[in-house]
């Protein structure tokens, strides 16, 4: 079944909603990425993994260097930079494998560390004491 991609329309509501939701909304963006087939990447419509496409950077915008992004805040640096490991060696990655179209494998296998860095932002869930 094909990826139905978030719309810019979609991310700008999330975006708009509270941090929480431009959370949750770059996830979802990054899950299809990561899940995305080399061919579905390369459709015309298909979500790219860009600052449009991203409702944190919709959210937080690029003043102030980012400062105020919950990536900024938990990793030291902007997206751009690094989150967790490396952060985003995927764009070399991505455009390694759009210029030459043999570094998927790659691209994916960065892209899984973009997701689990922007998941380790999720809130800990409180576990309930006992007795209640």
């Amino acid at each position: 079944m094909p990826i139905k991609w978030l719309t810019i329309r979609e991310i700008r509501a999330a975006a708009k909603e509270s941090g929480r939701a431009a959370l949750e909304c770059s996830i979802k963006h990054w899950n299809q990425l990561v899940r995305a087939t080399a061919t579905e990447l390369l459709r015309p419509g298909a979500a790219r993994p860009e600052q449009d496409s991203c409702a944190l950077c919709e959210r937080y915008g690029l003043e102030d260097d980012c400062r105020a992004c919950p990536v900024c805040k938990k990793f030291g640096v902007r997206c751009g930079d690094s989150l967790g490991h490396s952060l985003w060696r995927y764009e070399n990655a991505y455009l390694a494998w759009m210029g030459r179209m043999n570094n998927f494998p790659l691209w994916r296998e960065e892209s899984r560390a973009v997701l689990k860095g922007l998941k380790s932002l999720r809130p800990k869930k409180r576990r309930a004491q006992k007795g209640q």
